[in-house]
């Protein structure tokens, strides 16, 4: 069991250091980023009450349609865009999209689709 562990932990951390070693191409970038802004906007009009659950991440998390049933009786909301990637998750969305309503809790997934190409 330990062996499990030590090994996902393993893998997890040579995910993060490669998808900090990755550049986007910048047509992603500027799509990404648009649509982050339009999202924390919304959010801003209408934030999360503080103590909220926040999800975000790229189009998995956007797509996980049932996040609220499936985390009832939490308050989430999923701020999830697709084709995000981890540097920009750290860059744009953990301290303006997540981190400045003070959640109970972030969830964050990134990199579903991008371990074949290195991203």
């Amino acid at each position: 069991m330990f062996r499990h562990h030590l090994l996902a932990l393993g893998l997890s951390v040579v995910g993060v250091l490669a998808a900090d070693e990755v550049l986007t191409d910048k047509s992603t970038s500027a799509k990404v980023l648009a649509l982050y802004q339009k999202t924390l906007a919304a959010a801003r009009k209408d934030p999360p009450a503080p103590g909220a659950v926040i999800c975000i991440g790229s189009s998995h998390m956007q797509l996980w349609k049932g996040v609220q049933d499936d985390l009832a009786p939490l308050t989430v909301h999923n701020y999830g865009i697709g084709g995000s990637r981890m540097t920009q998750a750290e860059e744009y969305f953990i301290d303006n999209l997540a981190i400045a309503f003070k959640p109970r809790a972030v969830i964050l997934f990134e990199g579903g689709n991008n371990t074949s190409d290195c991203r």
